[in-house]
Order: structure tokens, then C-alpha cells, then sequence
């Protein structure tokens, strides 16, 4: 989706509500987050990469296709981080 421009701290919060949660909004917050890795402030980026690493090491990232979602997701953060 194009033309929609949201405050980066919308994009925090939807981080915040779909972390760990098993519902579909996983996949589509956690895609929007790819999409708009460099365009995230970089304290954002480095909060998300730890949360998504805790979430993932205690298994509270959700189920295994979140999980998946959100290695993704972390992957790229990582790489926008570098």
C-alpha cells in the first residue's frame, strides 16, 4: 500500500500490540516494518531488534509463523542497523 504516511511513533505502537500476539495483524505489522526500516528513527530500530530477540529467546514472539515473521523482521532491522 503507497500515499498513506504515518508518525513513525504509530508504527512503534503497532510494533508494541502485534510483539507476541497470534492474530493476523502480526503479518501485516510486521511487513510494514520491513518496508519502512530505514525510514524508522535508528532509536526505534535498536528498541525493536532487542524486544524482537527477547520475544523470540523466551518464546513469547507468538506462533511459529509470527516467529517467523518477526526473524524476518529482525533480520532487516539488523541489516538497516549496520
Amino acid at each position: 500500500m503507497t500515499g498513506i504516511s504515518v508518525d513513525p511513533i504509530v508504527v512503534f505502537a503497532a510494533f508494541r500490540y502485534a510483539l507476541g500476539r497470534s492474530t493476523y495483524i502480526t503479518s501485516d505489522i510486521t511487513d510494514c516494518i520491513q518496508r519502512n526500516a530505514s525510514a524508522l528513527p535508528a532509536t526505534d530500530r535498536a528498541v525493536m531488534v532487542r524486544e524482537i530477540r527477547e520475544a523470540i529467546v523466551t518464546g513469547q514472539a507468538g506462533m511459529p509463523t509470527d516467529v517467523e515473521a518477526w526473524q524476518r523482521t529482525l533480520e532487516r532491522l539488523s541489516k538497516e542497523n549496520r
